[in-house]
């Protein structure tokens, strides 16, 4: 029986990152390592065992969807960025998104999973070289023994280097970069190109008073009836304290601040054992239906589970104060 020619793929996940458009985003996985993402399961996915021993893993294949460059034809030779973007070569010599299948694969560091009441398991990510929304196919541990080629030929990406800079401003230097601050929001403008210092400090003044006349900085406050603390199931406490991060200051359209929201996602409460440090929730910045930001609340303090060493312990304790 031989194979069918065309087949269907079921979006498993989506991944959440700082790239709402395709500009900007690294042009391979694991080149900015400090951008962070979650892959979050669509319905029929989210399901704990799915994922179970996925934690053991420090990184993870995403195969996914160049949602952005989708096209009817293709075509046989594409023009990579890597030559400057003026020599043609085979596309499936090429990372190029425009393939006959629009299919990526990026390696990436897996951080941790968190277990969300409203979504299921949520793979947190770092280095991803993908947009905002984009569908995922499919997920694989990476494997060192047969993934790593450290002798692999690099064909023409060989041809050219990657040069990392180290950029120094010193303070003097930052005071002539044309700031101003106005009502608690600090606002920079740097011009390019100008024909003159004249014509530089006029656009850099049209640019600041355009900020400062459609934006505004403002602050996500957590609600007031924040749980400070979580009761805690077979411990040796009945709670644990909680800590939240700070909310930081957003920059919004004028007349929006008033509408961010910071929702707190907790569980009714934990079982033992529990480490300090250890996520056990999230506060979500929101704008409307939009998530600006998330960050994770964690747990103060250790909590220990009840054991019968534990209260063998303690009956010992308390017989030698009677004596």
């Amino acid at each position: 029986m031989s194979a069918p020619e065309e087949m269907t793929l079921k979006v498993i996940a989506h991944i959440r990152t700082a790239f709402p458009t395709k500009f900007g985003i690294p042009r391979q996985s694991g080149l900015v390592d400090s951008l962070r993402g979650e892959v979050i399961f669509t319905p029929e996915y989210r399901n704990a065992d799915a994922v179970r021993g996925l934690e053991d893993f420090s990184h993870i294949w995403l195969v996914w969807q160049f949602s952005g460059a989708v096209r009817d034809s293709w075509s046989p030779t594409v023009r990579p960025p890597r030559l400057g973007g003026n020599t043609r070569m085979g596309v499936f010599a090429t990372r190029s998104p425009f393939r006959p299948n629009p299919l990526g694969l990026s390696s990436v560091k897996l951080e941790g999973i968190e277990m969300r009441p409203e979504v299921g398991p949520v793979l947190l990510v770092r280095g991803a070289d993908l947009m905002d929304g984009t569908p995922i196919y499919d997920i694989k541990p990476y494997i060192p023994y047969a993934d790593c080629h450290p002798d692999a030929a690099a064909g023409f990406t060989a041809q050219t280097q990657t040069h990392r800079l180290q950029v120094e401003c010193p303070p003097e230097l930052w005071e002539t970069v044309p700031a101003a601050e106005r009502d608690g929001l600090r606002l920079i403008a740097v011009v390019l190109g100008a024909a003159s210092g004249k014509a530089r400090f006029q656009a850099a003044t049209t640019l600041l008073d355009y900020g400062f006349s459609h934006f505004e900085s403002a602050e996500a406050e957590l609600p007031a009836d924040a749980p400070q603390t979580l009761p805690v199931r077979r411990g040796v406490t009945d709670a644990v304290a909680l800590t939240y991060a700070a909310p930081g200051r957003y920059l919004m359209p004028k007349g929006e601040g008033g509408t961010l929201q910071a929702v707190v996602e907790l569980p009714e409460g934990l079982t033992a054992p529990i480490a300090a440090g250890q996520t056990v929730g999230r506060v979500t910045i929101r704008n409307g239906g939009a998530e600006l930001q998330s960050y994770p609340i964690t747990a103060a303090q250790d909590a220990e589970a009840l054991s019968f060493g534990y209260c063998l312990r303690r009956l010992a304790e308390s017989l030698i104060l009677q004596n």
